[in-house]
């Protein structure tokens, strides 16, 4: 899930109140539903689907819709009357029914079949995903509404209370995040407000190249070791590489390692591997076979049946460890390396899934356990980034402890991690650490993987950064998302790189050194020089704390979802 996941994948996003499946069913005709059988409590009430139209649009009453306004009562009515015009974007109908005929979908099916029944009464996924299919292909688009009107039959029935407890879970998930990023803010101003007067106008500009040229290299390395790739699984394989480095150092330089998400190459952020080299920082992108941009369009041309392999994501881990094991034969064997690369100072940066790839190598163990607890207790999840990171519960028997020993500090860009790692892996990571996260993130929740695990980390030197109104593709290159909506992308992704570069050389110039002049670059990475840099349309704030009691005062309540889940009984 990442910089070039494709138009079809940027639209995941309608998997929270609907599921979808095969595009042979766009073909298939149909009238569609023309009434609803709407169960509240003991009532049963029969209502014209164009008279629930004329209330969605209008607001209005009439005699056909009073009785079932009447048992809803007001509150309840309004949120319906907004979930019903509520429009998902979609891209290419084939290729989205395509992506959404994987089992990864099926609980969110199911969870749909059970507020949209068949004139039968009992569940129907078939229908369910039929209806979905067809209004994403009409003019009016992906809306409950529409799900109703292409609905196989002349009847349809609707759990009322089931789809508006749906409703409700998203308005009040939806408050939280904004509560919670509200409180975030607060404390960015609260850390400002208390922190040293620098003045930063007198400072180096870090969102600006530094002062070396870049040169580029190509490698590739053998790698005897099972992995999924766009071939299948295979015993052996070679990984590509690019190498960013600093031209004319006189010195041995670290080095930071860049995973790259699922549907993209190791050069979705060349800009960021370009900035970091001129600044003295070498870096090495691997290309991660089987979730790159080749894997995915094969994926959509029906060459594989799973999106991701659960092996995929402890070989993405792997691939780091392997090429780092190779890249130190190299500096000893060729010249042209040679004294260039130190090695003992190692960071890792990671987007999306290569986020969650990143906090994995510096130390976070796949937790097999919490994914197996979380995956399989029939809850009803709204989630795309839960339901990408269940695919990894069958990747191992047990934990699956991946992290690198060479790691020394970590940023992860709106990573998954809620269940994957959970407060028991996530606490493990000891070395410095950056969270990223974009407020109105569509796939990866703000909240529960991005604030709450900050929350979790144990490492004293900790950082979170939100950028309001943020998104998955708040720092991506433009380039690689000219095809989505604009819905989905935001807006001001050229500031949301330039947050990023200068974060990142100030993170790992303070953290992957020993020189002494290391601390000259600890006043970056403060609230007061992200709000002396925080521009429209994108804002940005950046915190070293927050607490349980900061969430529940933004919030006003007991919050919806424990900051810290209940602990897992292991047999």
């Amino acid at each position: 899930m990442a910089n070039r996941v494709g138009k079809q994948v940027a639209h995941f996003l309608c998997l929270s109140l609907l599921g979808i499946g095969g595009a042979s069913l766009l073909q298939v005709p149909s009238l569609g539903a023309e009434r609803i059988i709407a169960s509240v409590g003991e009532q049963t009430l029969s209502v014209p689907v164009s008279v629930l139209a004329q209330f969605a649009k209008t607001g209005d009453i009439s005699p056909e819709f009073a009785p079932l306004a009447a048992a809803l009562g007001k509150p309840t009515l309004t949120q319906l009357q907004g979930l019903l015009l509520q429009r998902f974007p979609t891209g290419n109908p084939v290729e989205f029914g395509r992506l959404m005929s994987i089992p990864l979908t099926e609980p969110l099916l199911k969870n749909i079949s059970k507020a949209l029944r068949s004139p039968s009464g009992k569940e129907d996924v078939p229908a369910v995903r039929a209806a979905v299919i067809r209004a994403a292909a009409t003019g009016e688009g992906l809306t409950l509404l529409n799900v109703l009107r292409q609905f196989p039959g002349e009847v349809v029935n609707v759990d009322v209370v089931y789809t508006i407890k749906l409703a409700t879970e998203i308005a009040t998930l939806t408050n939280y995040r904004d509560a919670a990023v509200k409180a975030v803010m607060q404390e960015s101003q609260k850390e400002a407000a208390a922190s040293s007067k620098a003045s930063f106008a007198k400072l180096p500009d870090l969102r600006r190249p530094g002062a070396f040229k870049v040169e580029r290299r190509s490698l590739m390395f053998k790698i005897d070791s099972y992995r999924p790739t766009q071939a299948g699984l295979v015993k052996g394989y070679t990984l590509p590489i690019d190498l960013y480095l600093p031209e004319g150092s006189k010195q041995a330089v670290p080095l930071v390692v860049f995973s790259h998400g699922f549907g993209a190459n190791r050069d979705a952020y060349t800009y960021l591997a370009n900035h970091l080299a001129s600044h003295g920082i070498a870096v090495a992108a691997p290309q991660h076979l089987g979730s790159d941009l080749q894997y995915r369009t094969l994926f959509l041309s029906g060459r594989f049946d799973s999106l991701v392999a659960p092996q995929e994501y402890i070989s993405r881990s792997l691939d780091i460890t392997f090429m780092l094991n190779e890249l130190e034969k190299l500096v000893l064997q060729k010249p042209e390396l040679k004294g260039r690369l130190n090695l003992k100072q190692v960071g890792v940066v990671g987007n999306s899934l290569g986020g969650t790839t990143a906090l994995s190598v510096a130390g976070a163990p796949i937790n097999i356990d919490r994914l197996r607890h979380d995956c399989n207790d029939d809850r009803l999840s709204l989630s795309t980034s839960f339901l990408v990171q269940c695919r990894a519960q069958t990747a191992a028997r047990q934990n699956a402890a991946l992290g690198d020993r060479r790691i020394k500090a970590v940023l992860a860009a709106y990573p998954l991690t809620s269940s994957i790692f959970g407060p028991e892996s996530i606490s493990k990571i000891m070395v410095p650490t950056i969270i990223v996260a974009g407020s109105q993130d569509a796939f990866s929740s703000p909240v529960r993987d991005q604030i709450h695990p900050f929350l979790w980390l144990k490492t004293p030197q900790k950082y979170l950064l939100v950028m309001r109104p943020g998104t998955h593709f708040s720092t991506s290159e433009d380039a690689h998302v000219s095809g989505f909506p604009k819905s989905i992308v935001g807006v001001g992704l050229d500031v949301g790189r330039s947050y990023l570069q200068a974060m990142s050389v100030a993170f790992f110039k303070t953290y992957l050194s020993d020189s002494p002049q290391q601390s000259n670059n600890l006043p970056y990475l403060s609230a007061a020089y992200a709000k002396t840099i925080s521009r429209e349309p994108l804002q940005l704030d950046l915190i070293q704390a927050l607490t349980p009691a900061q969430l529940e005062q933004a919030y006003g309540n007991k919050l919806p979802i424990p900051i810290v889940p209940s602990p897992i009984t292991t047999q």
